[in-house]
């Protein structure tokens, strides 16, 4: 079951990066969440992860996420 939940989470997320759906990608997130990417750095909250992922899609372009694994604990 869990694997279930993490799968449609991530793929939740890769579906709402791809077409842009800010209320989407960050509903996958709970309020106290963070996120790390390498090159923007690391944020918290659902306001700066808005503002992240604005600024990725205005200074990137053909934006797309594909996930190539998940890791659900320190196990896998």
């Amino acid at each position: 079951m869990a694997d279930r939940v993490a799968m449609t989470i991530a793929h939740r997320f890769a579906t709402a990066f791809t077409a842009h759906d800010l209320d989407g990608l960050v509903g996958c997130f709970t309020r106290e969440a963070g996120y790390h990417d390498l090159f923007y750095g690391r944020v918290t909250g659902h306001d700066r992860l808005r503002k992240l992922f604005t600024r990725m899609y205005t200074e990137g372009e053909r934006l797309e996420w594909t996930m190539t694994g998940v890791v659900e604990g320190p196990d896998r």
